[in-house]
């Protein structure tokens, strides 16, 4: 018999929390510690929205063209299920997480438009459980899924820019 090898399951975070859940939350916390103790990036108005609004525009032009190269390669952009392909086109041939490099620039956008100085504490937070909580079981999934193909992927591609 020729039977096709089952596809590994993906590895899960150990807690079922959604992508745009804890994004919520790192913002919201960003945004009360911002209006808790106020203190400002920018001396004056036009400069957050001068620098703030290009950096919001630039995650979410990144954020379009990652989802467009999953949707047209038939694969999932919510990761909700496995991989179907590797997508090594367009930008995802400068860094392998396009999307997430997207979602850091629109928080850094939101927190410089809103002038926010305390609020970019929170960024590390949301940084590190991006790369520790969500990339790192992603890489260990298409390491399983892709095999050599992803890890030559790897070597020659960044994780972040």
């Amino acid at each position: 018999m020729n039977e096709k090898p089952a596809t590994p399951e993906p590895v899960r975070p150990p807690f079922n929390i959604k992508v745009p859940i804890v994004s919520i939350a790192f913002l919201a916390v960003g945004l009360g510690l911002h209006f808790a103790f106020p203190a400002r990036v920018f001396p004056g108005q036009w400069l957050q929205f001068a620098i703030g609004v290009p950096v919001i525009v630039l995650g979410i032009v990144i954020d379009i063209f990652a989802i467009r190269l999953f949707t047209e390669a038939h694969t999932d952009a919510s990761f909700a299920d496995p991989a179907a392909k590797l997508v090594r086109e367009g930008i995802y041939n400068r860094t392998r997480n396009p999307m997430y490099v997207a979602g850091m620039l629109i928080f850094l956008g939101i927190f410089l438009t809103v002038n926010a100085a305390r609020a970019l504490i929170v960024l590390p937070f949301a940084f590190a459980y991006i790369r520790f909580g969500l990339i790192a079981r992603e890489e260990i999934s298409l390491e399983l899924l892709f095999g050599d193909e992803y890890r030559s992927y790897k070597a020659r591609v960044r994780r972040w820019i």
